[in-house]
C-alpha cells in the first residue's frame, strides 16, 4: 500500500514495471487463515510438506499491473483521494530502466529540491529530496516482482484445500475466488487515510473538492507547457529557414 499511499500525494510519478505481467495478490485475511490452517496441519501430521505457496495459480491469474493501477487511480481519484496533496495522481508505468530513471529525475528529483530550496528560504527544514530518496529505494525493491512472470507451485496448498470440510472451508477461506480489486484497494487506501496520515473520513468531501482543482491545474501546466513548446519549435524552425 505505501506505492499507493505516495502515488495518491502525488509524488511519484514513474514506476518502473511491466505492465503486461500478472499480478499475483492474496488478500490478507487469505493469507492469516493460511497460517493457522497450515500450522494445524502441519502439527497433526508429521509427514506433512513444510513449504506451502499461498499465490493464485498462473492458470487462474486474470488481473495485470496495468488493472491494478487504473483500479487504484480510479480509487485514490474519485473514491477516497487524499488531503494535502503535492500534485494530481498519475504518471507513467515503463520497461525502459533508462525512460524510468529520466522520468524520475525530471518529475520526482528536480521538484523535490526545487520545493525543499523554497522551504530553506522560509526557515523550514527541508524533507522532500530525503522522502523521494526513500521512494526510490523503496521502488527498487519492488521492481524485482512487478518486472517478472511467476508461477508457484501451489500442490501443498491444493492438497491441505481438499482435507477442510465445508464449515472449515467457510471459516478457513483460502481461495480469493470472491476477490474484488476495487473494493480492496478502497478499503486499504481507506485505512492508509486514516491510521497512517490521521485523515478523518469528515474530511473527504474537502479532499474530492481539492482533487478536481488539482486535476484542472494539471491539465492546464500540461497544455500550457506544450503550447510553449511548440511555439518555440515553430519560431526556431521559422528562424532557421528564413
Amino acid at each position: 500500500m505505501g506505492l499507493f499511499a505516495a502515488s495518491g500525494k502525488g509524488v511519484i510519478r514513474s514506476m518502473y514495471m511491466d505492465s503486461k505481467s500478472y499480478a499475483n495478490l492474496v488478500p490478507i485475511d487469505a493469507t492469516v487463515n493460511a497460517l493457522m490452517v497450515f500450522s494445524w496441519y502441519y502439527l497433526a501430521h508429521k509427514d506433512a510438506p513444510w513449504v506451502y505457496n499461498l499465490c493464485v495459480p498462473q492458470r487462474d491469474i486474470k488481473l495485470t499491473w496495468t488493472d491494478v493501477m487504473e483500479h487504484g487511480k480510479d480509487v485514490i481519484n474519485t473514491r477516497v483521494p487524499f488531503n494535502n496533496i503535492m500534485w494530481y495522481p498519475g504518471g507513467a508505468m515503463t520497461k525502459s530502466r533508462l525512460y524510468n530513471k529520466i522520468n524520475i529525475f525530471l518529475f520526482q528529483i528536480i521538484p523535490a529540491m526545487f520545493i525543499d530550496m523554497i522551504f530553506v528560504v522560509l526557515g523550514y527544514k527541508p524533507i522532500l529530496y530525503n522522502i523521494q530518496m526513500r521512494i526510490k529505494k523503496g521502488a527498487e525493491m519492488f521492481e524485482f516482482y512487478t518486472t517478472k512472470a511467476w508461477d508457484f507451485d501451489t500442490k501443498n496448498v491444493e492438497c491441505i484445500r481438499t482435507k477442510l470440510n465445508k464449515t472449515e472451508k467457510q471459516l478457513y477461506q483460502l481461495e480469493a475466488d470472491n476477490f474484488e480489486v476495487k473494493d480492496y484497494l478502497t478499503d486499504a487506501i481507506l485505512y492508509c487515510r486514516r491510521h497512517i496520515f490521521k485523515e478523518t473520513d469528515d474530511m473527504l468531501p474537502a479532499a474530492r473538492r481539492n482533487m478536481k482543482i488539482m486535476f484542472v491545474l494539471d491539465r492546464t501546466v500540461k497544455i500550457t507547457f506544450f503550447v510553449l513548446l511548440a511555439y518555440f519549435l515553430y519560431k526556431s524552425l521559422f528562424y532557421m529557414f528564413s
